[in-house]
């Protein structure tokens, strides 16, 4: 009996294919089309409509060149695309805050401010750091320049006086 059942129930709902603007889509059953197709016909026929009052609005504006300065183009800012929640309000006094803050700090890095270890240990070449890492770097350039054909006499000298302090 079940079997028999559920063989009407399919055959109640038999699939058709539905075409929308040229384009096949999915196999719906025949109530689920039924209910679909008045609302696609009601949406497209508002669409229309909207199509020919925008059409007869702007009629005349079509046939000529917008004016720039004059639309509403012109005054729109790009920052409003991407933030548009954010206003541009800010306290009267944070420009004057930001000076003060920056020629603070100027004053103070760059005027004030003595040297101490920390810099002399910064200002020191790398290869004072890690002596070992010149002779590598020398050999490295060195084989470089001679497979492009380049001069390496200098840098071949400057690897003789490192091998010597050795």
């Amino acid at each position: 009996m079940k079997f028999e059942h559920m063989i009407k129930k399919i055959l109640k709902f038999k699939a058709i294919g539905l075409s929308i603007f040229g384009k096949k889509t999915k196999m719906l059953p025949n109530r689920l089309v039924n209910l679909r197709l008045p609302l696609l016909r009601f949406s497209q026929a508002i669409n229309i409509r909207r199509t020919e009052q925008r059409a007869k609005h702007a009629g005349a504006e079509n046939d000529n060149p917008v004016n720039y300065t004059s639309s509403p183009a012109h005054s729109h800012k790009s920052y409003d695309t991407f933030f548009p929640q954010q206003k541009y309000d800010r306290p009267w006094y944070q420009p004057i805050s930001v000076l003060v803050s920056t020629a603070a700090f100027l004053i103070y890095f760059l005027v004030l401010r003595e040297e101490n270890d920390l810099d002399d240990r910064v200002q020191r070449s790398l290869y004072e750091h890690f002596p070992s890492m010149e002779e590598s770097q020398l050999k490295t350039y060195i084989d470089y320049e001679k497979e492009k054909g380049g001069n390496v006499d200098m840098h071949e000298k400057r690897l003789s006086e490192f091998k010597n302090k050795k």
